[in-house]
């Protein structure tokens, strides 16, 4: 169902606010990381990746989540 969703934005070039992976690129405080994140899609793709203010458990488990995908690949 979400990437008929997805699809249907960037086809019909609405200007959808929806949760995707998203390359961060100093968002959150994260950066050369996919993850999942709210942003605004339209034909382009991805318009803005939405900041939202996290609390502060958000915040610990986001870093968590970030560290599981970043640690694998610092030993290649």
């Amino acid at each position: 169902m979400s990437l008929v969703r997805i699809t249907k934005a960037i086809l019909q070039n609405e200007i959808s606010v929806l949760p995707i992976s998203a390359y961060l690129t100093g968002e959150y405080g994260h950066n050369d990381i996919y993850i999942g994140v709210p942003a605004i899609i339209n034909r382009n793709g991805i318009r803005s990746i939405l900041e939202i203010e996290l609390n502060a458990k958000e915040k610990n488990n986001l870093i968590s989540l970030s560290k599981l995908f970043v640690s694998p690949w610092n030993t290649f």
